[in-house]
């Protein structure tokens, strides 16, 4: 306090020795040199490349340390595995992780994609490949995955699994290391390494993910099944929102400039490859050395009950021709979802003039709002509403939110040569929502129509499902992008009201035989409330 004082009193000294005016004069010319010396540390990059520096150490240390923590456990005969009292649990909370994980890579570099293969001399087309390549081998992948597994004990599929999630994880980060030489080596070299790198990352995908998916569906009851699909498919609306929004949120903090897209999309990929670590880690502590299921239907809702016995009732025909109409909607499906991932990007760059970081952050608004549907819709489902109509309504509003891909033109408004980006974002945001749904539904009648031990079992039926989503949505980026690019946005926009209608009928015919509340439904509901009651 002494020295407080004593600390006024000089400066009263000084006040009345100098002058205010000078004393005023001296501390305003003080903050100019302090406000221009922190300018030019921004403007120099020392500052960014030290919260760079930064970020790469803290990923590195946190992804090594989470790979290397299980290996560590097991050779000092530590037991990893079982964390969960469930093993179902287990299995399903590994499963969702994976797949809103693979949906964050998919489309993390969306945001900066475009830029990214401009600064290498290329153009949107390519910038299709880049988004792409993860599903390219995504079939030899399935295909691989069913040969290697086929007939292994569930100890063998666990050490698969958990050492599929390393590599994955080693995939990815040997993607960093290509983008921060963009300026070294040659463009060509640059991006062909990444689409190979990406490419073998997404078979890796494919290879670890068919048995794990196959084995949470073994040991799930048969009404349990579309809930399953249902949950699927908001863990990937989750991870479709979180892709373009932490992209946005990197090149935010990067204080992102186009001619440093290399940069900002190893950062990304680097943030990706920890997650992916961290994956590995959860893998390994909660999926159970040894599995005791079952498939027990007693602790499912009545009306689920109900739909799993309608289907299993149904002809033998009947429940094939269900499964492949299935396996053909899911691949439309991919095929309109792919495209309209980059389309709306590349729309949003090049007809209203938007940063990188705005798409993203606007790509984030509108999958949060798909995810958000989709949560708000499984809870409907069977309580106010039934999955029946539920999915007629979802066909519906499917086709109206396909009209508004149209450029109908800016109208009155003065200058405008475009419709409003809010109509191509509300488009976008109904048929993703419609469409995810939709697939969760029709997936979970196909799961319950599966014939075993035949061509239509229901581990063919995984197998050949994601051959059928991940190929056209190799195609989906390059076709939206080429369409747009050789005929102009209406073109695109036709394709995608084709494409949502042949859906629509697909959807159609499948509510109405396994789902629809009238006719043989009627018995089985009766002798349901019996057997509840």
């Amino acid at each position: 306090m002494a020295s407080l004082c004593l600390l006024q009193q000089r400066g009263r000294k000084l006040v009345q020795e100098v002058g205010l005016e000078d004393v005023v004069a001296v501390a305003s010319t003080a903050e100019q040199e302090l406000r221009t010396s922190v300018f030019e540390l921004l403007g120099s990059g020392h500052l960014l490349e030290a919260i760079n520096g930064g970020f790469s150490l803290a990923t590195i240390s946190l992804s090594v340390s989470c790979l290397l923590i299980p290996v560590f456990l097991e050779a000092s005969g530590c037991k990893t595995g079982g964390v969960l009292s469930s093993d179902r649990r287990a299995l399903r909370v590994v499963w969702l992780g994976q797949w809103v994980l693979a949906t964050i890579d998919m489309t993390i570099l969306t945001p900066v994609s475009y830029d990214l293969v401009q600064q290498l001399g290329y153009g949107a087309v390519s910038s299709g490949f880049l988004l792409s390549a993860p599903q390219v081998l995504q079939p030899m992948g399935a295909i691989l995955s069913r040969l290697i597994t086929e007939g292994r004990s569930y100890a063998f599929l666990r050490r698969f699994i958990v050492s599929g999630l390393y590599l994955q994880a080693l995939f990815t980060w040997s993607l960093v290391p290509v983008l921060h030489r963009c300026n070294a080596w040659s463009s060509e070299i640059v991006l062909g390494s990444t689409i190979l790198l990406r490419s073998c990352g997404g078979m890796m995908l494919m290879i670890y993910g068919v048995p794990l998916s196959t084995m949470v569906y073994q040991y799930a009851a048969s009404a349990e099944k579309p809930c399953l699909s249902i949950g699927l498919y908001l863990a990937m609306s989750l991870g479709v929102c979180l892709g373009p929004l932490v992209s946005s949120v990197l090149l935010t903090l990067g204080q992102y400039q186009p001619s440093q897209a290399c940069n900002a999309g190893a950062r990304a990929v680097q943030l990706m490859a920890l997650l992916w670590s961290c994956e590995t880690l959860l893998a390994a502590a909660l999926l159970p050395q040894e599995i005791a299921g079952s498939n027990d239907d007693s602790h499912s809702r009545a009306q689920d009950r109900v739909d799993s016995q309608i289907v299993e009732e149904l002809p033998i025909w009947l429940r094939k021709a269900l499964v492949g109409l299935t396996i053909l909607f899911s691949a439309g499906r991919s095929l309109g979802i792919s495209a309209i991932e980059v389309a709306t990007a590349l729309l949003l760059e090049s007809q209203y003039g938007w940063t990188p970081e705005k798409i993203g952050y606007a790509l984030g608004a509108v999958f949060a709002l798909t995810a958000s549907a989709g949560l708000l819709v499984a809870m409907l489902r069977n309580t106010l509403l039934s999955e029946y109509v539920l999915m007629l309504s979802l066909a519906f509003f499917s086709i109206v939110g396909s009209l508004l891909f149209f450029d109908f033109g800016g109208g009155a408004l003065q200058g405008v040569h475009h419709s409003s980006p809010l109509l191509l974002m509300t488009a976008d945001m109904l048929v993703y929502a419609c469409m995810f749904q939709l697939t969760a539904f029709m997936e979970g009648i196909a799961t319950q129509a599966a014939v075993p031990d035949s061509t239509f079992s229901l581990e063919n039926f995984i197998v050949v499902r994601n051959l059928a989503i991940q190929m056209p949505r190799a195609l989906g980026p390059l076709m939206a992008r080429w369409m747009i690019d050789a005929f102009g946005r209406n073109f695109y926009a036709g394709f995608m009201l084709v494409l949502m209608l042949v859906a629509v009928w697909a959807v159609c015919y499948a509510a109405s035989r396994a789902r629809k509340p009238s006719g043989p439904s009627a018995t089985a509901v009766s002798s349901a409330a019996k057997e509840v009651s």
